[in-house]
């Protein structure tokens, strides 16, 4: 029987077929970081008299709170730390280590034809070099370091065929999530998807990482990709890798439980809401009627004809529109060397609304959601560092404002209530009132 590239690294690290239709699997690699690897850890050191099947076959990192942000996750670290010294397993570190499905790849630990277990869903994402990578619980994983091996049912084969290439403007998420909308949510379960086709193989090492990394989100066990000349290429600048590993690929005409084919040039820049992937839509549609009435009272205000939405450049002409001085509204333009976040405040003469924050950044322009009719609309604008910090100069914020006090907050915020504002967890901000009597200001923020 023609076998898929799935097939292929499977039936070689089978060990022994067991009752049930499952199978003990060899490990190539035990990814361990702090979350998922101390239980394990601690377990096999009591139990099993502190044994390890091979100390080679697992890397270990403090990964997903590092540095700790409590006692809690600091001791996680330290008995990783510990246990990684004891061992004598390599450990990378703070300093050294990072996210471990970015680690992994970019130090060359995994090659084709590899498999690799780890305490994390997201361990697909190495599929996209060839490997079966699939993510387990602590009790697995516990078992992989201890015997090398896990016990599994055989799962399904999905090939998802792209044909094609990609447009500029589509990226390696927006065609995870349209696989995501074609076979449904969910609809990946029980099963590894195989990508395939020529929009696959034009894709970087990075993005086939990111759609194999959403493997997961349709509920399939792993993705996989067929090494090629990129993966030799991305491998070949790694520190770890050999240069010996084979790079294997389906067999011609080889036999899939599921076949999918999408069309790789139909896939656009896509959002997500809900919750779930499978909410999701390409961006570059308009429709219903509030979508059609808010589209043209833009075009409206900005003096654009209702002829730009079917032009490709569409998007690049919004963008545009919402960065430029406009004769109509409030317009924000930032000419310091500084980033700046604003906030809006109207008042309708029942209720003052405050919200904000408005991204601003060197020498762009920015129109707010100013809505309605407002009696009087207020700005507060100020600049802030990489941090997000306020700049000072001789002491004093880089801010534009003035004396009428309304609720801000940190964080994203809208609110109607403007009393009390400590008490609520926001704080008192002066705001400058802002003259629309000509129907439109543009307010320019500079250096003094």
């Amino acid at each position: 029987m023609n076998r898929s590239l799935f097939d292929k690294v499977w039936d070689a690290h089978v060990v022994e077929e067991l009752a049930g239709g499952n199978a003990l699997v060899f490990m190539d690699l035990v990814v361990a970081h702090e979350i998922t690897t101390p239980q394990g850890a601690i377990a096999i050191e009591k139990e099993f008299g502190d044994r390890l099947y091979d100390k080679n076959r697992i890397v270990a990192m403090n990964d997903h709170v590092s540095p700790a942000k409590d006692t809690a996750t600091a001791i996680q670290a330290q008995v990783v730390r510990r246990w990684a010294k004891r061992q004598g397993i390599t450990m990378h570190d703070i300093g050294d280590n990072g996210i471990c499905h970015v680690v992994v790849p970019e130090r060359g630990y995994v090659t084709p034809g590899m498999t690799v277990c780890c305490g994390d869903s997201h361990t697909c994402t190495l599929g996209a070099l060839g490997a079966f990578a699939l993510g387990i619980g602590t009790t697995a994983q516990a078992g992989a370091m201890l015997a090398g091996c896990l016990i599994l049912q055989r799962p399904k084969v999905m090939r998802v065929e792209v044909t094609g290439k990609l447009a500029a403007d589509a990226t390696a998420k927006d065609l995870a999530l349209g696989v995501i909308a074609n076979i449904g949510f969910r609809g990946g379960t029980g099963y590894v998807l195989e990508y395939t086709g020529s929009a696959i193989r034009a894709l970087t090492m990075e993005e086939r990482m990111t759609l194999c990394n959403m493997a997961i989100e349709s509920g399939a066990t792993s993705g996989i990709i067929a090494a090629d000349e990129t993966t030799r290429a991305y491998l070949g600048n790694t520190p770890l890798a050999p240069a010996g590993y084979g790079m294997e690929r389906a067999d011609d005409g080889a036999t899939y439980d599921a076949v999918v084919t999408i069309d790789g040039a139909a896939i656009r820049p896509t959002v997500s809401w809900g919750i779930n992937p499978g909410e999701s839509a390409p961006i570059d549609g308009v429709d219903g009627p509030k979508t059609q009435a808010a589209l043209s009272a833009f075009l409206k205000n900005r003096g654009l004809t209702g002829d730009i939405v079917q032009a490709p450049n569409f998007f690049a002409t919004m963008i545009d529109a919402v960065q430029s001085p406009s004769s109509n509204g409030l317009t924000w333009c930032n000419d310091t060397p500084h980033k700046i976040m604003a906030a809006v405040a109207t008042d309708d003469g029942k209720t003052v609304v405050s919200r904000g924050w408005y991204r601003i950044d060197p020498g762009k322009c920015l129109h707010p959601d100013v809505t309605g009719q407002p009696k009087q609309v207020f700005s507060f604008a100020e600049a802030v560092d990489a941090d997000n910090r306020t700049i000072k100069l001789k002491d004093k914020p880089l801010n534009w404002g003035g004396g009428k006090e309304l609720c801000t907050r940190e964080n994203k915020f809208e609110t109607t209530e403007q009393g009390e504002c400590g008490s609520r967890g926001f704080a008192a901000t002066g705001f400058a009132p802002v003259d629309m009597s000509s129907g439109g200001k543009t307010l320019r923020f500079g250096m003094p």
